[in-house]
């Protein structure tokens, strides 16, 4: 899973997009999922210093603007805690971002892909696309290229195991 957020008032994280990708490989099925959400208050709440930092951010990392979103915040926690029900092994790249979606999905142990070694989302070679006006770092893009990264690295415990029993 993977999130896109801005600051608000208080400086505190505000997402803006969450994505998630299931992968069930013994029935070989996959759900993915993204969501755009709505910004908590107008942007003219905002200190002069969060703008500019929000400005920033979409300017430069994932183009979402505090006034893009369709879903109702309120709607995170009880989306974050469905797609933490599809799974007892969940993935979030950072440790800032494994840390925030832990505590916001009420203590769920959510593995970090850091000390697994995943190359950052860039540099996995996979053709991927949003439906939302961004393709610089985008949550959905991203999850999609992790689980695709976790999956090929299963692939590689299996086939080595086997091999030693060969």
């Amino acid at each position: 899973m993977n999130i896109q957020c801005l600051r608000g008032k208080d400086n505190e994280l505000v997402v803006k997009e969450f994505a998630f990708v299931y992968t069930d490989e013994s029935k070989q099925k996959k759900k993915l999922q993204s969501f755009l959400f709505e910004s908590p208050y107008e942007e003219s709440e905002l200190p002069e210093n969060v703008k500019r930092t929000n400005q920033w951010v979409t300017n430069n990392l994932h183009g979402i603007k505090w006034t893009h979103g369709h879903l109702s915040q309120s709607k995170f926690r009880s989306i974050l805690k469905y797609a933490c029900s599809l799974s007892d092994n969940i993935y979030a790249k950072g440790s800032d971002q494994t840390a925030f979606l832990s505590l916001l999905s009420g203590g769920k142990k959510i593995v970090d892909l850091d000390v697994m070694q995943c190359p950052k989302a860039d540099d996995l070679k996979l053709d991927t696309s949003c439906g939302f006006p961004h393709d610089k770092h985008c949550a959905l893009n991203k999850s999609i290229k992790y689980a695709s990264w976790i999956s090929a690295k299963k692939r590689r415990i299996v086939v080595q195991t086997t091999e030693q029993w060969v």
